[in-house]
């Protein structure tokens, strides 16, 4: 346990060592950069009026993300930057393209969900790392599930 107050710091972006961040409920204002960003391995953010995410991008040494119930995001381009990301899972937001996931070649998790989404089998099965592999939400976003699995051999 920390105590903030002691260590003069005011949010938990400004916090250097942070290897492990949950976020939920924040207002757009309280996402920012910081020095957290460059050391956080571990990033859960939920149910967030966020529509931009696209200061994560230097969340470079980033292993896992999850998304949750972000309702106004529809973005991820600053996914590109990621590239040492292993685990994503993505639900309850509007996201529609789904392709930019195909630049994380290290992705061993990968966890979709998307009523309005659509993705592509191309997108994910060069993607060797992956272990576990889903996407919900739709049938089309199904259907690709399916086929990427059968490709790549996984359940």
């Amino acid at each position: 346990m920390l105590s903030w107050s002691r260590k003069g710091i005011e949010e938990a972006w400004d916090i250097a060592s942070l290897k492990v961040l949950k976020l939920y409920g924040l207002k757009k204002e309280q996402y920012k950069k910081g020095r957290a960003l460059t050391s956080v391995l571990e990033l859960d953010l939920r149910s967030t009026t966020v529509e931009d995410l696209s200061f994560l991008a230097d969340c470079k040494n980033l292993k896992n993300l999850h998304l949750s119930y972000m309702k106004r995001l529809k973005d991820l381009n600053f996914l590109k930057n990621l590239t040492e990301l292993e685990v994503l899972v993505i639900e309850g937001n509007k996201i529609e393209d789904f392709g930019v996931v195909s630049c994380l070649k290290r992705l061993k998790q990968c966890s979709l969900d998307s009523k309005i989404g659509t993705a592509k089998s191309d997108d994910f099965i060069h993607l060797k790392a992956l272990e576990s592999f889903g996407l919900y939400g739709n049938k089309t976003m199904q259907k690709v599930s399916r086929e990427v699995k059968e490709v790549l051999g996984l359940k």
